[in-house]
């Protein structure tokens, strides 16, 4: 997933580095980020299939679906990669996107065929596919260069999992077109910063995907590429030469997969406006925030320039906040807009009038400790910028909190140097099922060699709370354990 609506901001501003799959030019490698497949794969089903059917449809589709595209753009190496278990950081967000699917489910009273719960790795059904993977592409390994499959079974996330490859590699790469099918945001971060080893990259999806539908079904399959490279011009026109890495640590201010958005930097509004405006303000003729390694001083000065403007970028915020219609004529509608529809804790924020700064804390980070956060928010930007550059150094660290620290706090609290220390413990498949999933779904962890372990009961005791202050939709709220 990555950063909310980064992608489509992107279509926004740069719409020529999107094109139709063009394939007079040789591919070298062709990379599948794979797990989307599943996901599309099984919304694609519609007819009444008992459980074994259904999931016989979806190991084919996603089979064929795969050959397809080596099929189709031929390149001379291969790499499919799916998830396998994640860092803690990434599983604190697993779990709370499985609690919400599930409890929207319950809302809405959505009867489904099959549980996309399963699409996690250590599920009876993720074993099985990642056995018929390998059993069906074994006799088209000889028809490349290199083939490789990392399965379910291997930890890491499927796009990291290519990076690592790729740094891994850079022979492989600096003279290649490398393709990567995929376009959430944090691919799209990931192609900007591995600029350096690979001469070329472009990402591959189908129409849906770059928000390009059309009534014409046969249209929506047409494969469409991202240029990383015109992107990469596009940016550095704005910031200037040899900024790119900054921008690709300004973009964690506006939340991803592991930390949460500033309320002042809401990437729907003003948010993407405001980092780049401030930073061709106070930044352009002063070193570089990251230079083989983050500069905290420079990113000291760049975060008070940004809390300067907090005040007014929250009142701002609210206003957009207000003055937004919402959609409630329907259950889903009201459901899905619950964020825009139970503002009570934003009221009592009020950003117009004294103090508002104490009622931040009081009623989005009740009780903690301000530098307790802002520490563990420094953290967490040196692990993101870490994780996006060399790989996971530390799979144990996670954002603790639902909220962000204020600017102005941040600022304080910016260190002189890194901190961040390194923890290479993996936890096993059974352990992160039972981290996230809900307590109700528990049942797809009951096997024999954890019926009795302690974190499965620990987490199935565990009522988990709902919060979604400045978030626009229910899918982007915060979920308490």
């Amino acid at each position: 997933m990555g950063i909310p609506s980064y992608f489509f901001q992107l279509m926004k501003r740069h719409k020529q580095v999107v094109s139709s799959l063009n394939l007079s030019k040789k591919v070298d490698n062709l990379y599948l980020d794979s797990n989307s497949i599943i996901y599309d794969v099984v919304h694609s089903i519609t007819d009444p299939l008992s459980k074994h059917e259904f999931e016989n449809e979806v190991i084919s589709r996603v089979c064929l679906k795969l050959l397809s595209y080596l099929q189709r753009i031929q390149p001379s190496r291969v790499f499919i990669a799916f998830d396998g278990v994640p860092p803690k950081a990434k599983m604190k967000q697993q779990r709370e996107r499985r609690y919400k699917g599930w409890l929207t489910s319950q809302w809405l009273n959505e009867k489904k065929q099959w549980d996309t719960v399963q699409i996690t790795p250590g599920t009876a059904f993720m074993k099985r596919l990642d056995q018929e993977l390998v059993k069906f592409f074994e006799p088209y390994r000889s028809q490349y260069e290199e083939f490789h499959l990392s399965t379910s079974s291997e930890f890491g996330e499927g796009e990291h999992k290519l990076f690592s490859f790729i740094r891994d590699h850079p022979d492989k790469h600096q003279q290649q077109h490398t393709m990567i099918y995929g376009l959430d945001s944090d691919l799209i971060i990931l192609s900007l910063n591995h600029l350096y080893t690979c001469q070329r990259i472009t990402l591959l999806r189908e129409a849906p995907a770059f928000n390009m539908k059309d009534r014409d079904k046969e249209k929506e399959k047409e494969l469409h590429t991202l240029d990383i490279n015109k992107l990469s011009d596009c940016i550095t026109e704005i910031m200037g030469k040899d900024r790119l890495h900054d921008y690709i640590f300004m973009t964690l201010l506006l939340g991803n997969d592991f930390m949460p958005h500033f309320p002042a930097l809401n990437l729907r509004t003003t948010g993407m406006d405001t980092l780049l405006n401030t930073y061709v303000e106070c930044m352009q003729d002063k070193p570089m925030m990251l230079i083989g390694s983050i500069q905290w001083d420079n990113v000291r000065y760049f975060i008070t320039a940004l809390s300067a403007k907090e005040h007014g970028l929250f009142m701002k915020e609210q206003a957009t906040r207000n003055n937004r219609n919402v959609d409630n004529t329907t259950l889903e509608k009201r459901v899905n807009n619950l964020p825009m529809l139970k503002r009570e804790k934003e009221y009592i924020i009020c950003p117009t009038k004294p103090e508002w700064q104490s009622r931040y804390y009081a009623q989005l980070l009740p009780g903690v400790n301000v530098e307790d956060v802002c520490t563990n928010y420094v953290q967490m930007l040196e692990w993101n910028i870490r994780y996006y550059t060399t790989g996971c150094s530390n799979w144990t660290l996670y954002y603790h909190y639902a909220y962000p620290p204020l600017l102005e706090d941040l600022a304080k609290h910016i260190p002189e140097t890194q901190t961040l220390a390194e923890d290479r413990t993996v936890v096993t498949s059974d352990e992160l099922l039972a981290f996230v999933l809900p307590p109700a779904l528990m049942y797809y962890l009951d096997t024999p060699t954890f019926t009795d372990n302690k974190e499965k009961e620990k987490i199935k005791a565990k009522e988990p709370i709902l919060v979604w202050s400045y978030c626009t939709y229910l899918w982007e709220a915060h979920v308490h354990y």
